[in-house]
């Protein structure tokens, strides 16, 4: 759980978009949104460093250069950009510019294509490694849940252990895996699959492919005659033919995916692992490149992990998020001039518990003292919270005793402790340096947040219309203080 998340009284959030944010983590932390914040955050005005800067944000987040070119293009061109006085509204215009990207003037659908009047069929492709058998078992899961009765074959006769690998998803899921001998031909198991789906009253055929790209003949061979045989059997069919790709490959994802969507009529994306790479601008490059609809997006290993593409839901997540950066920065450090009185501010912060004898050390000795600084009722649900340079600092401290103060979580998901108490990291709080508070211990319960509306991220159709553009607009109000300043107790460097 995130430093910006526990701080909040209000987590009702939608599980959907609890898993966009989640599995998007890495972006946030490692990747170009981080580059983002701080770019916005020195910037305060629009010239060729800012888009020199841009560009390169762009292009290493798997944006590609060629789209990336065109993006930054797009942006010098655009008029709002003139006498531009608040950076906080490029924000706002780079948002816009993703919509324009993604949407290319097109209602894009991400739902799956259906056959009204009887049997869906899916066909996947894509290279080995990818997760296409991992994400037929998820879209499986996924359909199942709503209600389909879904069936899958096992068309990969090229790959060792592939046929066995997608039985077993078919075990975990429970859907029946319609197989043939490894070597026998991809098209007859197929036509075994659309046969038992038929007979047996199924709504949804899953069909997985080889991932081989010895030739791009030979694969445009056997997808070509694997189609046949699917529309002969089911008009109109495939519904869909997903292409998976690798979001951590990047442009190299991109590259062999060409042999595919050269071979067959490519109709979705379905991209895998974005919860695993730093680079999410791989979405708005497939888009632009091939002009082909992202449907899935993989944010996690578990099997609900797989979620409907959802361009407004993605976007918001991604640069609301800086909000939020903004956000935990002024909840730590802000000085109530306009923002929340941070924790650590020295007018309306937490009191000083202990005054260390460095400038540039932290002893066990003064961690002990600090938790002992907080009264006794305080205690009970106290944390600490320092920055991430802070705990390189103190993890080799030990007690009187020889026994290491910190202690790593052994269990997913929960904190490392200090003295059995939980700990908090936030790029916000100060570093040590002299005359800086670089901990905080307490019940940070105290630390009261006012939401005056919830974050929204409106669509404003009209009011570019005159220039054939679509606006969009994030905003949020909030305030933040201690209201019981003995609750929290901070550890100050020596001036």
């Amino acid at each position: 759980m995130g430093l910006f998340d526990w701080f909040r009284k209000n987590k009702q959030k939608k599980e959907e978009s609890k898993k966009y944010k989640e599995g998007l983590e890495k972006t946030r932390k490692q990747g170009s949104l981080s580059r983002l914040t701080r770019l916005f955050n020195e910037k305060d005005k629009v010239d060729d460093d800012l888009f020199d800067q841009l560009e390169e944000i762009f292009v290493m987040a798997d944006m590609g250069v060629e789209t990336t070119v065109k993006f930054i293009d797009s942006l010098r061109d655009d008029e709002r950009l003139d006498d531009l006085e608040d950076m906080k509204l490029l924000q706002e215009i780079i948002v816009d510019k993703m919509f324009d990207l993604y949407l290319k003037g097109e209602i894009v659908n991400s739902n799956l294509n259906v056959n009204k009047e009887g049997l869906s069929v899916y066909l996947f492709v894509g290279v080995n490694g990818s997760g296409k058998t991992t994400s037929i078992a998820k879209v499986a899961s996924k359909l199942k849940k709503d209600g389909k009765k879904v069936c899958m074959a096992a068309g990969d006769t090229f790959r060792a252990g592939a046929i066995e690998q997608l039985k077993i998803w078919g075990d975990r899921v429970g859907c029946p895996v319609i197989t043939k001998e490894e070597g026998s031909d991809p098209s007859a198991v197929i036509f075994d699959g659309i046969k038992f789906a038929k007979e047996n009253g199924y709504d949804v055929l899953l069909c997985d492919t080889a991932g081989r790209l010895q030739t791009k003949v030979n694969l445009m061979k056997e997808l070509e005659k694997i189609k046949r045989v699917i529309s002969r059997e089911v008009p109109n069919a495939p519904q869909d033919t997903l292409l998976v790709i690798d979001a951590t490959t990047g442009q190299n994802g991109l590259n062999q995916a060409k042999s595919f969507i050269e071979a067959t009529d490519v109709s979705g994306i379905i991209l895998t692992k974005l919860d695993g790479t730093a680079k999410g601008g791989i979405v708005l490059a497939i888009r632009d490149v091939y002009n082909i609809p992202i449907k899935f997006i993989g944010l996690g290993e578990k099997m609900d992990d797989l979620e409907y593409f959802d361009l407004e839901k993605y976007i918001s997540t991604e640069f609301a998020r800086r909000i939020g950066a903004k956000e935990e920065e002024a909840f730590l450090v802000g000085d109530g001039d306009g923002k929340p009185t941070g924790i650590f501010n020295v007018t309306g912060g937490a009191q000083l518990g202990v005054s260390a004898g460095s400038a540039t050390a932290i002893t066990a000795d003064e961690i002990i003292d600090l938790v002992y600084s907080l009264k006794a009722p305080y205690r009970k649900n106290a944390v600490f919270l320092m920055n991430d340079a802070t705990v390189k600092a103190i993890r080799k401290l030990k007690d009187g005793q020889g026994q290491y103060l910190w202690q790593p979580s052994l269990t997913a998901g929960a904190p490392d402790t200090l003295l059995n108490r939980p700990v908090y990291t936030s790029a916000y709080a100060p570093t040590i340096e002299a005359g800086a508070k670089t901990i905080a211990f307490g019940d940070f319960g105290y630390y009261w947040i006012a939401d005056r509306q919830g974050r929204s991220f409106k669509r404003l159709n009209e009011l570019f219309a005159t220039t054939g553009q679509v606006g969009f607009m994030a905003t949020q109000r909030v305030d933040g203080k201690l209201i019981l300043p003995e609750a929290i107790k901070v550890l100050q460097q020596k001036a």
